[in-house]
This record gives C-alpha cells, sequence and structure tokens, in this order.
C-alpha cells in the first residue's frame, strides 16, 4: 500500500500540481496579459489543457503504472490509468484557465464609449452615457456541421450593433464600438437541404425579433474576447453594417453581461480544487485496488536509471521519415504543420470557416477557374478541423503501411498526388459552389491502388484473406455515409477511389516483378548465407 502511495500516487499529484500552475501561469502570460498568440480561446482554455498533460504522465508515471498488475483477458489497462490521469488533470486545468481570466481582468471605467481608446485595453468596461442605432445593426449567419459523425448541425446568428456618444454622432461614418449578441440553435443533421434552409431562417428571425424587444441599455458591464468564435462572428456582423469603419483596425466587440461584476469569479477557485480533489481520489481508488507485479522493485531501479524509459527521441521518432515509410509520414508532417498554422493563426481548432480555408489554399470552383489550378493540390493538405485531421491520418497510415513499401517511396508519391488532383477535378466537375478541402480524395485514391492488388494478388494469400473483407467494408461504409450525410465531399472521394483502382491495375505488372525480383534476391541470400555456415561447420 505504501509502496504504491510513494512510487506512483505521488508521482501522479506532483504532475497534477505542477502542470496545473504552469500551465495557467504561462497561458495568462502570453495569452492574456501580453496578447502575444493570436490563438482562439478555444484552443487555449480547453483543448491543451485536456491533451497537453498526456505528455508529462507518459514520460514520468506511464512507466511507474505498468509496475501495477493491469493485465487481464481483456487486454492491458495501463493505459486507461493514464487517460484518467489526464483528465483528473485537464478538467481543473481548464476551470482555472476560466478563473484567471475573471480574476485579473481589469475593469476600466468610461464615461462615453469614445473614452475607450484613451485607456490601455482592459477585459471588463463600464460606460455611463451612450448612444446606439439597432436599426444599422449588422448580421452574419454560419451554419457549422458538429458531432463525431457530422450528426449535428450548428446554426450561428451574429448582431453587432454601433454604439455612439450621443444620437448626434448617429449622423457620422463610422462608430467606435459595437455591442455583440452571439445566438446559437443546433438541428439535427439528417435533415434534407430544404429544411435546413427553413429551419435556419426561421431561427434567423427569431433572433431579429429577440433582438427587436431587447433594452440594450441593460446590462451590468461589458466584457471583451478577441480570440474567441463569438468575438469573430460578431466582427464579421460589423462588416455588414453601413457604420463599420473601412480603412481602420479590427472593431471592438463589447458583450454586454447581466451579472453583477463582483459575481464573475463566482465559485470558480473552489471547482478548481473539488476538480482535482475527485479526479485524484478516482485515481487513488484504481491505484489502490490494483495489485503490485512480484519483481516491481527491480523493476523501479530500471526506470530509475532510465533503461525502461522511452525518449523522447523515440517517440517523436515516428514523425521522421525514414525508408519503407519516407512519403507516408512527410505527407502526414505537412498536414499536421499547416492544421497547426491554421491553428495558431487564431482560425480555430475543431472547425474553420469557408473564408479562412479559402485563404489556406481550398479548391473552390470560382476561384479554381480563376487561374488558380494550384488550389487542386493545395486543398489535399488543408483539413476542416482536428476530427477531420485525425480521421484522414489514420486512414491514410493504415493503408500505407503496406502500400508504399510494395510499390516504393516516389510511386507512391505520384500515386497520391495524382489521385488527389482527380479527386479535385471530380468536385470541381460536380460542385459549382462548394468549398472543397482534405486529404480524403487523395486517401481514397490509395485505398483503390491496394483495393486493386488486392483482386489482382500481388500479396499473398494470408493477407489477402485478412485485409480484403476490412477494405471492401471500410470503402464501402465512407461512401455510404458520404451519400446519407450533409458536408462530406463524395464527388471527391469516388474520383480519388477510382483513380486509385485504374492506377493499381496499370503498377500490378511492375509491382509484381518488382516483388518477384526482390524474393528471389531474398532466397539468394539466404542460400549463400547458408552456404558460408556449412563451410564453417566444416
Amino acid at each position: 500500500m505504501l509502496d504504491k502511495l510513494k512510487y506512483i500516487y505521488l508521482r501522479f499529484i506532483l504532475i497534477g500540481c505542477f502542470f496545473i500552475i504552469i500551465y495557467t501561469f504561462f497561458a495568462w502570460l502570453f495569452f492574456l496579459k501580453w496578447d502575444i498568440l493570436n490563438v482562439n480561446d478555444e484552443v487555449i482554455k480547453f483543448w491543451l489543457p485536456i491533451c497537453l498533460p498526456f505528455i508529462p504522465l507518459y514520460f514520468w508515471l506511464y512507466p511507474r503504472v505498468k509496475l501495477l498488475r493491469l493485465n487481464s483477458k481483456k487486454g492491458d489497462s495501463s493505459f486507461v490509468y493514464i487517460v484518467i490521469a489526464a483528465l483528473a488533470i485537464g478538467i481543473p486545468t481548464i476551470i482555472a484557465q476560466y478563473y484567471i481570466e475573471a480574476a485579473t481582468g481589469k475593469l476600466t471605467k468610461l464615461n462615453r464609449i469614445s473614452e475607450i481608446n484613451n485607456f490601455e485595453k482592459t477585459k471588463y468596461y463600464t460606460v455611463q452615457h451612450f448612444w446606439y442605432n439597432k436599426g444599422a445593426a449588422g448580421i452574419h449567419l454560419k451554419s457549422e456541421v458538429t458531432g463525431r459523425n457530422g450528426q449535428n448541425l450548428d446554426f450561428y446568428v451574429y448582431f453587432a450593433v454601433p454604439i455612439f456618444d450621443s444620437i448626434t454622432d448617429t449622423s457620422k461614418s463610422n462608430c467606435v464600438g459595437w455591442f455583440g449578441y452571439p445566438f446559437l440553435k443546433s438541428v439535427n443533421n439528417n435533415l434534407s437541404s430544404s429544411e435546413e434552409d427553413i429551419q435556419f431562417r426561421q431561427f434567423e428571425l427569431e433572433c431579429i425579433d429577440t433582438m427587436n424587444k431587447k433594452d440594450l441599455r441593460k446590462f451590468a458591464y461589458l466584457s471583451t474576447s478577441n480570440h474567441s468564435d463569438d468575438n469573430t462572428g460578431c466582427i464579421k456582423a460589423a462588416k455588414e453594417s453601413r457604420y463599420y469603419p473601412k480603412n481602420s483596425t479590427t472593431p471592438i466587440i463589447l458583450i454586454p453581461v447581466n451579472e453583477q461584476f463582483q459575481d464573475r469569479i463566482g465559485n470558480k477557485l473552489t471547482w478548481i480544487f473539488m476538480a482535482f480533489g475527485i479526479g485524484g481520489f478516482t485515481w487513488l481508488l484504481m491505484v489502490m485496488f490494483a495489485k503490485l507485479k512480484s519483481n516491481y522493485l527491480e523493476t523501479l531501479a530500471l526506470i530509475k536509471t532510465g533503461k525502461k524509459n522511452k525518449s523522447l527521441s523515440e517517440v517523436i521518432g515516428f514523425l521522421i521519415p525514414q525508408k519503407g515509410r519516407f512519403a507516408t509520414i512527410l505527407i502526414v508532417d505537412i498536414n499536421i504543420l499547416v492544421f497547426i498554422l491554421m491553428v495558431f493563426s487564431g482560425l480555430g481548432f475543431m472547425s474553420f470557416e469557408s473564408n479562412d480555408l479559402l485563404n489556406w489554399g481550398a479548391n473552390y470552383r470560382p476561384y479554381t477557374e480563376n487561374n488558380q489550378w494550384w488550389r487542386l493540390i493545395t486543398n489535399i493538405f488543408v483539413h476542416g478541423g482536428f476530427v477531420h485531421i485525425l480521421m484522414n491520418m489514420v486512414g491514410l497510415i493504415f493503408v500505407s503501411i503496406l502500400l508504399e513499401p510494395t510499390i516504393g517511396t516516389k510511386r507512391y508519391l505520384i500515386v497520391y498526388l495524382l489521385c488527389g488532383t482527380v479527386a479535385s477535378l471530380t468536385s470541381l466537375y460536380f460542385h459549382t459552389s462548394i468549398v472543397s478541402i482534405g486529404a480524403s480524395g487523395a486517401i481514397f485514391g490509395l485505398y483503390g491502388v491496394f483495393f486493386a492488388f488486392l483482386l489482382t494478388k500481388v500479396y499473398e494469400a494470408t493477407i489477402q484473406k485478412a485485409l480484403f473483407g476490412t477494405m471492401a467494408i471500410f470503402i464501402g461504409y465512407n461512401l455510404i455515409f458520404g451519400f446519407i450525410s450533409h458536408g462530406i465531399d463524395n464527388a471527391a472521394h469516388i474520383g480519388g477511389l477510382l483513380s486509385g483502382f485504374l492506377l493499381g491495375f496499370l503498377l500490378t505488372p511492375e509491382t509484381k516483378r518488382r516483388k518477384g525480383g526482390l524474393e528471389i534476391e531474398a532466397e539468394s541470400v539466404t542460400v549463400e548465407s547458408q552456404k558460408t555456415d556449412d563451410q564453417r561447420i566444416e
């Protein structure tokens, strides 16, 4: 019991405490105080606190979790312990971000709204005298497919109401600040396009009616959030107003808050300790109910000397292109790099907007046909969000384990780019006004090549039996799901699949010759080695 507390649980507590404190401090320093990185709030407040704990836990706790006897008929559950530990650390870290933002945010009291530019920028404001023009409000509409399988469709309606010092200022061509009002509604994504349009229009009218009835003078204070989706949506709404200053800096969006300023912190600080306490107690029970391995002291000694720890180079080594998987990892690295750059450009994390995707090279018929043919290639390295790139990269790695070593790196890279281009052209032909992005068309091309190889018996019978059914189910499921779901470019999938299937048949003879030559060479090496061994025996 004491050994488990000393060698395992204490390490978890130390990692948790240090992570929450260090992450919260640097997030506050870089993103709140200095504001030097234009990263979406969702990434800083949620995704990084959830994902980053896996790094210290993997290096400093996971080897010690392996001291426990966690193997059973259902498999090794040691990674489940790490997932629970990551949640136990990540959830209080998320709460800490909202606490530190509220606790350190300064309140600036303005007599008139025009004074906002005379003070250092702060998180919160109050204003005594102002006038607004609700009739000149700008409106921005946005829809977004969400959910693990795209089962939800979110409707967003953003309003930006121009604010002035007095009614006489409404005759001016621009204003100083804007009241921002975001609205959200989720519907089932299985509705037809016409039904979705009706629902969206009805929701828009409901929001307009709400705004018409709302007294915009009733608020306790105003809040700013420069890197949130709501702020971005309200800025786009402001651009639709006739008062939007065309040649000025980004407009100041002020979100009205009705609760009292002193209540903004609430019980957030208490919930940080409670969340970590609940998570820590849960993990303690999990550790206590598990038994230590009989040789745990010897294993612990090896861990302390570093012999049982995986080095960082071994972990990230997978992302370094090497012989046999050079092209695959290179493609994965490029996709991940583009995604990271988009995230740190402040575009989002779970999803990006169409205009931002266009700026990063998405395929869009009016643009592509206007001498921007490079979009046929660039769009296959751009993804619509975290889930999109995750699923595509998993699918890419799965098919490439056998395919790249079979056809060679150069042929693999040519096939990938060619299938991706054909997929983009197919999407361009069938869709006149769809923004198309993602590597799935090129990946479907690789699956087409692999499927052709299975049909022509390029691989051994044992491999064919194991993979033929799996490949057929994977391709069929994705195509069927693409037909019944909105927001999926099935034209690109089919174009990539068919082009890859055709290339697979064209590559089959040469691939069989290369494969046969390698087998003959391998046999000759074996014979020579046996001969050498015989000579040694004699």
